[in-house]
């Protein structure tokens, strides 16, 4: 079992921080290669291969890596190593996961089964399901993904090898956590660990299954018991180091990244900031954290230090993650009070966002216009014959496209023009029924006899008390209200108070707060003069959170608030 321990480090190397280093290196295991016999010969080719692993982005590099896999291959053939021909069949398949060619992982790793089956290297046989299932998932086939994991397992299972139930139960967390299933994914993550928490062969598993049930219980707002397994993965770490005589920066990241989000997230920030800081210093600049910064500055309201973060952040981000940066210091001028600036800097996300779509539309048409030159200097005939074909199918597809378009957009209008409409009746329909209220009460007035009081007389005084009084003061604005300050303005006990709007609203005192925060928020939507954005009428309309004004606006109203302004106007 031990033999085989080198292959963790395949996926998990160490990079040489100068250029020319890491090509002395080459050098240094090509002359051991050519020099040396045996495990040395095969252990100097991991090292070689595992240098080129991480530049399998580079085509060039690349062939050279399955070059050398190829020469690999062979050599343990020779030497009747089939725990060395199994790793090098699981690297390749993570290489081309890597480079997203997930249909050339679906179609070669049944082939790869077979044949390690065949070998009988049951530890690497379990970890070629890995690269399998993960192919399934970045194609969005989570079906096809759970059924490989789970006979995975019922073959681990059948020949009672607990390494093989363990590394079946770590696919299937992920691709439970893959569908935002955490209590599911944390029950299969704890299972794993306790299965292959002694097996050394499997640590780099273990490994990613701490980091992957700390990540797990942030999802849950678990943050404190995250933190713990980050203290319990610093043993794992070790041993992982340990076993395979080299430094984990990848399983080291981790950690840091699990300390990093439970801290943030529990507003926790100066120890937040420290395993910023420490994830830095071991990245090398491969991890741009200046958007983890710029969220600790923003939540500990040092707004300067945060618009500082994201300048950088964009300054340094792809032009899709600039889009993100961008959102983000857009918040950040939002919470300084600068809302001018933030609504332009909102105009100029719009355009360059059409701008990237455009760029690609661009690049798309040059590789076609490339490809019909090269038709035309191969075949004239065929070039006229398929550019016929390619401009007939293209204003098909472009026609179908357009009335499908069409057909939707106008489909969302007239829904959402009939949920305005339904608001606009409910609202007039409310002011019906309370003027039927008030006279109800007014006639119940004139007809009881003198000193009688009505069964509902004091509900319906109270309520109006309290009815008054939220028109006039809005209270409701005031995202810290609790009831018991309202009971005791309108002369009710807290139970009194919530018995009063259950018995006139059939609603709670949290449901009938956010009901009149909803309505005043629609009257602020309507009105064309004021210059609140939508997130500014959240928090003026008292509520603390903007995801909670829009899930509570589109559950009440079933369209979202942007939507009911565009129908206003």
């Amino acid at each position: 079992m031990k033999t085989y321990i080198f292959s963790l480090v395949l996926l998990f190397p160490c990079f040489a921080t100068a250029q020319n280093s890491m090509q002395h290196q080459k050098d240094s295991l090509r002359n051991v290669i050519a020099q040396s016999e045996g495990k040395e010969k095969l252990n100097a080719y991991g090292r070689l291969t595992n240098l080129y692993y991480f530049e399998a982005d580079d085509e060039q590099k690349r062939d050279s890596l399955f070059a050398l896999y190829d020469e690999m291959d062979a050599e343990a053939e020779r030497q009747g190593s089939n725990g060395w021909r199994g790793v090098i069949r699981v690297n390749k398949l993570h290489v081309l996961n890597s480079i997203q060619q997930f249909d050339a992982v679906i179609k070669l790793a049944p082939d790869y089964l077979k044949f390690i089956e065949k070998l009988e290297a049951w530890d690497i046989y379990y970890q070629l399901y890995g690269p399998l299932i993960l192919a399934y998932r970045n194609k969005g086939n989570n079906d096809e993904a759970l059924a490989v994991a789970q006979k995975m397992y019922e073959f681990a299972k059948e020949k009672k090898d607990d390494t093989g139930i363990g590394l079946a139960l770590y696919a299937l967390s992920r691709i439970y956590g893959n569908q935002r299933r955490f209590t599911e994914q944390e029950n299969y993550l704890r299972e794993c660990i306790s299965i292959i928490y002694d097996n050394t062969p499997t640590l780099n598993v273990l490994a990613n299954a701490y980091s992957g049930l700390g990540f797990c219980l942030i999802a849950q707002q678990r943050y404190d018991e995250a933190i713990k397994i980050a203290d319990e993965y610093e043993q794992i770490i070790e041993r992982y180091e340990k076993a395979s005589s080299s430094y984990q920066r990848s399983a080291r990241q981790n950690q840091y990244l699990v300390y990093l989000d439970a801290y943030r997230q529990s507003e926790r920030f100066d120890k937040a900031e420290i395993y910023c800081n420490k994830l830095d210093s071991i990245s090398n600049g491969t991890i741009n954290l200046y958007e983890e910064k710029a969220a600790i500055y923003l939540w500990k309201k040092q707004y300067d230090k945060a618009l500082e973060m994201v300048n950088k952040a964009i300054e340094t981000a792809s032009p899709i993650n600039k889009l993100q940066g961008m959102g983000m210091k857009m918040i950040v001028l939002l919470r300084k009070g600068n809302a001018e600036a933030s609504e332009q800097l909102f105009r100029e996300i719009v355009v360059m966002r059409d701008s990237i779509h455009n760029k690609e539309m661009n690049v798309q048409l040059d590789e076609i216009r490339t490809q019909y030159e090269v038709d035309k200097i191969t075949a004239e005939k065929e070039r006229n014959r398929n550019y016929f074909l390619f401009a007939l199918g293209s204003c098909f597809l472009l026609s179908a496209a357009l009335v499908i378009w069409i057909y939707h957009s106008r489909t969302i209008v007239r829904k959402n023009r009939g949920l305005y409409l339904q608001i606009k009746e409910q609202d007039r329909l409310a002011e019906e029924l309370e003027r039927e209220r008030e006279e109800n009460r007014k006639f119940q007035q004139i007809l009881k006899p003198d000193g009688a009081v009505l069964p509902e007389e004091d509900d319906d005084l109270f309520f109006g008390k309290l009815t008054i009084l939220m028109k006039e003061q809005r209270l409701y604005a005031n995202c810290e209200i609790r009831r018991q300050d309202i009971a005791e303005q309108i002369g009710l006990s807290d139970r009194g108070l919530h018995d009063c709007i259950k018995n006139n609203t059939g609603m709670s005192f949290t449901e009938y707060i956010n009901t009149l925060r909803l309505a005043y928020a629609r009257e602020l939507l309507s009105n064309m003069d004021e210059k609140f954005t939508i997130d500014a009428i959240a928090f003026e309309v008292g509520f603390n959170s903007r995801a909670t004004f829009y899930r509570l606006f589109n559950e009440k109203y079933g369209l979202s608030p942007k939507q009911f302004k565009q129908f206003v106007k």
